[in-house]
């Protein structure tokens, strides 16, 4: 077990809070992983995605954000069966 609070965790889903670095790293224990860092090359995959996105009108924003979510939901059920 992590330690973490069933409630802490479900906020850290829900996106209502960002959780500390230590907070991460006991979660992933409880779950016998752990979180390993490395200095890359810059990567400018999302400022090139945050352009594309600025550019597309309202309904595409929408739809969008309707694909995004809709993957958000899939991974969080994906989680939720391997135990997550």
């Amino acid at each position: 077990m992590s330690g973490v609070p069933q409630a802490a965790i479900a906020r850290i889903e829900a996106g209502t809070v960002s959780p500390r670095f230590d907070t991460i790293s006991r979660i992933l224990a409880g779950a016998g992983l752990e979180m390993r860092i490395q200095v890359a090359q810059y990567d400018d995959d999302d400022e090139v995605l945050a352009t594309r996105y600025a550019r597309l009108n309202d309904k595409e924003k929408a739809l969008a954000d309707e694909r995004h979510q809709g993957n958000v939901k899939m991974f969080r059920e994906v989680g939720r069966r391997a135990g997550g």
